[in-house]
């Protein structure tokens, strides 16, 4: 009884200081759309690739590049082929219908996707030849072109679940799926709306480690 008491007056004194320091943040800190324009090159890591706003055209770059708690947006309004030329960690990647580029990596590069997760509905994806960590966001794609490039996913509940929407015929190479700190009592859980193949090493992680 003590030890839950202790506990739980930590996470109270825990959450009493995030909601204090979130006062003080500035609003961009709690993450915006960033929309692909691809006007400068396509290298994902050039801010001037990037706009601020949905634009109508081409045009508009210079907004910055997305970080962690931003959303990726390709959006038919602008076809560029994109270049992952960096490690990328952002809050979600959402491909939409309509667009018909090309997001590849220059190299094997590290992709992390946060709580908004991967969301394709067009456009040809070519995932990483490393590793593509999903947290908790999810995988969702009902078109375009997903090509595993002989890399990794990694699906991490982080505390919560995984819904993964795979669409018709996708194939990853190397699929992990991982499991939050078995000392908390929140559970991992994964729904599958539907079926998908594993060409290479499939690994199902009943702790945190393997």
């Amino acid at each position: 009884m003590f030890r839950y008491l202790q506990y739980s007056t930590k996470r109270f004194a825990l959450g009493l200081i995030f909601v204090a320091a979130s006062m003080f943040l500035p609003q961009s800190a709690f993450g915006a759309n960033s929309y692909w324009v691809g006007s400068a090159g396509g290298d994902w890591s050039d801010a001037n690739n990037w706009a601020s706003t949905n634009p109508a055209s081409c045009t508009g770059g210079g907004a910055g590049v997305p970080g962690a708690g931003d959303t990726a947006i390709f959006d038919a309004d602008c076809d560029n082929n994109a270049t992952m030329d960096a490690n990328i960690n952002v809050l979600g990647i959402n491909i939409n219908s309509g667009y018909t580029g090309t997001i590849s990596p220059s190299a094997a590069i590290g992709i992390t996707i946060g709580g908004s997760g991967f969301v394709q509905a067009g456009g040809t994806f070519t995932s990483t030849s490393g590793t593509m960590t999903i947290n908790s966001g999810g995988f969702n794609r009902t078109g375009g072109t997903f090509t595993h490039n002989s890399g990794t996913v990694t699906f991490s509940p982080n505390y919560g679940g995984v819904t993964i929407t795979p669409g018709t015929s996708l194939t990853l190479y190397n699929a992990t799926f991982s499991k939050v700190d078995p000392s908390d009592s929140d559970t991992a859980t994964y729904s599958l709306a539907a079926g998908f193949t594993v060409a290479g090493n499939l690994t199902v992680q009943n702790t945190s480690g393997v």
